[in-house]
């Protein structure tokens, strides 16, 4: 059976009745609901586990069965497979295709942030996978190199133009969604 149980109590004129139990399953989005008599409720819970234990070993199973597809495209490119991946492609072997406990196929990456006159700056990065890291220190750079093009921008407009403000192009046409209604 699909879905879980629920138990309930409702009040009615100050007394407490119940409990009552219902099975809720979900269709798409909408969750329908039957009552449970009190004596069918642990049969019914252990229908719903069981049906529960057989999703997971199914998910399981086609989650095991794309791993070792990816794995054997990797192969086929020459792509480096990790150590963790091929022992659990050994145990596959051994313990068949129900298990679980696959190793990540991406690396966990961390930054260690700083902040330096109000700023936030990287200043490492670690790429982890399988026990391996990789750290890459990033240039510890105080001033934006963005802001240090404008100040050269302006300087040179400042040069060519002595010191005036750079004149403005025409518009050939006047945009009549951002001109102001009258």
């Amino acid at each position: 059976m699909r879905g879980w149980v629920n138990s309930f109590y409702k009040t009615y004129k100050g007394k407490r009745l119940g409990p009552y139990h219902v099975r809720r399953w979900k269709v798409g989005r909408k969750v329908h609901r039957e009552y449970i008599k009190p004596e069918d409720v642990e049969r019914v819970k252990a229908a719903c586990q069981a049906h529960r234990e057989g999703r997971r070993n199914v998910r399981a199973f086609l989650d095991n069965f794309v791993f070792l597809g990816k794995m054997m495209d990797g192969f086929d490119t020459g792509k480096i497979v990790s150590p963790a991946m091929g022992n659990y492609i050994v145990r596959l072997r051994h313990e068949g295709m129900h298990i679980t406990g696959r190793p990540p196929m991406r690396r966990r990456i961390t930054r260690h942030l700083v902040k330096v006159g109000g700023e936030t700056m990287i200043v490492k990065t670690v790429f982890e996978l399988d026990g391996t890291t990789k750290v890459f220190m990033v240039p510890f750079v105080v001033k934006n190199p963005l802001d240090r093009m404008k100040e050269i921008f302006d300087q040179v407009v400042a040069e060519v133009f002595g010191g005036k403000k750079r004149p403005g192009r025409p518009r050939k046409h006047q945009n009549r969604w951002f001109s102001p209604q009258l």
